[in-house]
Order: C-alpha cells, then structure tokens, then sequence
C-alpha cells in the first residue's frame, strides 16, 4: 500500500488509491482464514484477533535443520526483528546442534537461553517448543514438562515423587518396571522428571530406551550378575533432562560405575541419582511391592530362627538393603517357668541390656499360664552390611525374627 498521508484538504484519492484501503482491510480478514460476509461489520477485528492469539505458530519439517511455514494463508514478518518468537511442533527428535529458518528469513542457529549449543535430544517428537530471535540467533524457551531441552531448576533439592519400581508382568525375573516420576540428580544440578515408565533388564548389559513391554538392558559395565546379591537402581539424566536407568554395585554409591558405562557415555547421560535396590535372589529378582518408600518382600524371609543362646548381643544380617530401616516381625518362645526378654536394636545404638521395662517382646509364666507377645513388629535402622541387633535375658529361649521388608530413607 502507497503512502497516503501526503493528500491535504481539497485533494482527493484516485480509484486505485482508494481501492487500496479496503484491499488492506480484506487481506487481514482472509488471511486469518475467515469467509468474507457483508452481514457481519466485525470481520475485520476477527482477523486481527486471529493473528494476535496465533501468529507465531508454525508447521516445522526437519530434524535438526528446521524450516518453519506459516499455517493456512496467513502473513508472516518479511525479515527478522529483535524479539520476534515463533512456536512449533517438532516432528523428530533432535540428534545435534538446530538450526531454523523461519518463513524464508534465513538459516540462524537455536541456542539455549545461557548461550550454550542444544545437546542431542533437547526437541522430542510432538512437544511444542517456543524460540525468541535476539538479533543474532534463536534461543529456545523451556517446554512443557517431559518436553526435554535443558532441565530447568523447578524441582526442589531433595524432591522424590513416583519412581515406583516392580517386577515387570512379562518377566519378573530378570526385568524391572520403573514408574514415571520427579526428582533431583544426586548433586541437585538437574531436574529429573520420568513422563513414560521403563523397562530395563538385570541380565542385559546397559543399553538406552526400554519400555515395559520392550525392556532394554540395564547392567552396568564391569558389574557381575550374581545370586544372592543386592544392586543399586541408578536413575540417569541428560543435560536435555531426558531420563533413563539402570543397574550397579553396592558398592557404586555415587553411581560412576554406571556413568564410565561406554553405551551410557554415548547416550551422552551425566548424572545420576538413586532411585532404589533389587535383590537378586537365586537366579532372580526377589518380588516385592513398593509404595512410597516402604517396600514388602512377596514372601517374608527368615532372618533368624534358633535359641537366643547367649544373653549379650548378637549382630544377624536382614533381608534389607544396606542402611535402610528394616521392618521385622519378631516371635519370642516361653521355656519352662522362666521370664524372659529382647530388645531389637539398631547397630548404631548403644547396646542396652533388655529389662521389664525396656524391650522389644518378653515373655513369662505365671501359675502354670504361659504368656507371650509374639509377632511383634518393629522397625530398625540396619547398618552398611544389612545388619540389625538382638539381645536376649534368657539364652534358651527361641527367637524367630522374620524380614518383612524395609524403608529407604534416601527416597
């Protein structure tokens, strides 16, 4: 449209001249995908409405060297400008540095908000993502939760939300289940949020993806399957803030194992935080069933089952990951006339003598009657070896004590 603001008082518009203004108007209304009508006077404010509330969305195509077209007839800024946003759909999910042209404006890169290249994976398949042009090159603003690019800081150091862990239905065995979730890498630097649960398997060496019905493996390198074994369950976080697992030692606490694990250095995943322990017992993995951070063996085990024996103290290993609180169900016998107690106690308490009034169970009789408190239950902080305590005032007496289960505090 020609400059029309030089005509003064007494001048007049040529039919061209005029025929531009309506011409100006019809395009708006058009372009915003409405069918012109002489019965409705507000078409052209639809149009304009059109374009505020969606303009800078695009249809993508691409990969990693992504080409933005507007959607239907609409209009689109002829050259970039400071501040210009446009938002999109990816369509694949990114495997390198991104680039965009928007509408023909000219190839520029995609960049985070700190200056930094995006990582390989920071655009997943069907999430939208915004860019603002900043005169030089895009940045990208963070997605939707699960929508990858570098995890922001949302989650609060110390967060732990799902993760729920269980035997996978097809082979509960050999594979795990791991429920969707959020937390924090174990040096809180990122942000780890599970949107689809995994699969992953102890008899595998590690491998990237797994699903529940298509579980990939899960060991990490240098690590042996072995029976009767407790294993780490490692979460594993990208820069991206894509997600992943997998299996290590107990003695990897901080997880380096896992993270020097070559398939997980060219998944390029940094950080680790724990997320739980399986028992491999025999030539599988014992069933439990977790909710929260209180996990119950399928069938309790039995810890121990004898006479007390000796009336000092007596350190017995639980069916329970190291340093977790063990919940034990405790059964103490009757013998002859006598009275006696137990005190289950934790390692790292003081080693206290059990009397009347200080006790986990006792036992007596009176008059010929027996009474005792069995199936106590309680629960004890184990050790690093999966060890809690029992000290008893009567060596004959029988003392069973089951492992129902334990408590991680570290969830």
């Amino acid at each position: 449209m020609q400059d029309l603001n030089n005509k003064v008082t007494g001048d007049f518009l040529t039919a061209s001249e005029w025929d531009e203004v309506p011409s100006e108007i019809q395009n708006v209304i058009e372009t915003a995908g409405i069918v012109l009508s002489g019965a409705d006077l507000s078409q052209q404010a639809k149009g304009v409405a059109v374009y505020v509330a969606g303009a800078d969305f695009y249809t993508a195509t691409g990969t990693n060297a992504i080409t933005l077209a507007p959607i239907g007839l609409k209009k689109t800024p002829p050259t970039l400008f400071v501040g210009m946003r446009a938002r999109f759909i990816a369509v694949a999910n990114s495997t390198g540095n991104i680039t965009l042209n928007v509408a023909s404006t000219g190839v520029k890169s995609v960049l985070l908000e700190t200056g930094a290249q995006l990582p390989a994976g920071s655009f997943v398949t069907g999430f939208e993502y915004e860019v603002y042009y900043d005169g030089t090159q895009f940045k990208v603003k963070q997605p939707l939760l699960g929508g990858a690019i570098v995890a922001s800081s949302t989650i609060p150091n110390g967060y732990f939300y799902g993760y729920i862990l269980s035997n996978n239905v097809s082979s509960p065995t050999t594979v795990l289940d791991i429920g969707a979730g959020s937390t924090k890498s174990s040096d809180n630097t990122l942000d780890m949020t599970l949107v689809t649960a995994l699969g992953k398997s102890i008899a595998l060496a590690w491998a990237d993806g797994g699903t529940v019905g298509a579980p990939t493996g899960g060991m990490a390198t240098g690590v042996a399957l072995t029976n009767n074994t407790w294993y780490r369950v490692m979460g594993l976080v990208k820069p991206n803030g894509t997600v992943n697992a997998g299996f290590t030692s107990v003695a990897d606490a901080s997880g380096a194992t896992l993270l020097a694990t070559p398939a997980v250095v060219t998944a390029g995943y940094t950080k680790v935080r724990q997320i739980g322990w399986i028992y491999r017992n025999g030539s599988e993995i014992a069933k439990f069933y977790q909710v929260g951070n209180a996990f119950t063996w399928d069938v309790q085990d039995v810890t121990f089952s004898a006479s007390i024996g000796v009336t000092t103290a007596v350190l017995v290993t639980a069916l329970v990951p190291p340093s977790t609180v063990a919940r034990v169900n405790v059964q103490l016998d009757t013998v002859g006339s006598s009275i006696g107690q137990v005190l289950i106690t934790s390692p790292s308490q003081s080693n206290t003598v059990p009397t009347a009034t200080n006790f986990t169970l006792y036992s007596r009789v009176s008059g010929g009657d027996s009474d005792t408190f069995g199936g106590m239950q309680t629960s004890v902080l184990a050790d690093s070896s999966s060890r809690i305590r029992y000290r008893g005032t009567n060596a004959g007496q029988g003392l069973i004590i089951q492992t129902l289960g334990w408590v991680d505090p570290a969830l």
